[in-house]
C-alpha cells in the first residue's frame, strides 16, 4: 500500500518560499522597523524560519495598523462633525 500525502508537495512549498523571499526583498524598506523586528523574532522561534511566515506577519501587522489608522480617522471625523452640529 502506498503512502498518502496530504497537502502540497515540496516543490510547491519551495516555490512559495522563493516568491515570499522575492516579495520581502522588494518591499523590505516599506515595512515598519518594529514590525520587522517583532516578526523576525516570532518566525525564528520554535523551528526553522520561513519567508512565507515572515511575509504574512509583516503584512498582517501593516494591514492592522492601516485599519486602526483608518478607523481612528473615521471616528475623529464623526466626533468633529457631531461637535460642529452641537455648536449650531
Amino acid at each position: 500500500m502506498g503512502s498518502v500525502v496530504l497537502g502540497r508537495d515540496k516543490k510547491a512549498c519551495l516555490g512559495d518560499e522563493t516568491t515570499a523571499q522575492d516579495t520581502l526583498r522588494q518591499n523590505w524598506s516599506k515595512y515598519a522597523a518594529a514590525d520587522k523586528s517583532e516578526c523576525i523574532g516570532m518566525v525564528t522561534t520554535g523551528g526553522p524560519a520561513s519567508y512565507v511566515e515572515l511575509l504574512s506577519c509583516v503584512e498582517i501587522l501593516r494591514d492592522a495598523r492601516n485599519i486602526r489608522n483608518t478607523d481612528a480617522l473615521a471616528s475623529d471625523d464623526t466626533a468633529t462633525n457631531s461637535r460642529r452640529r452641537r455648536r449650531k
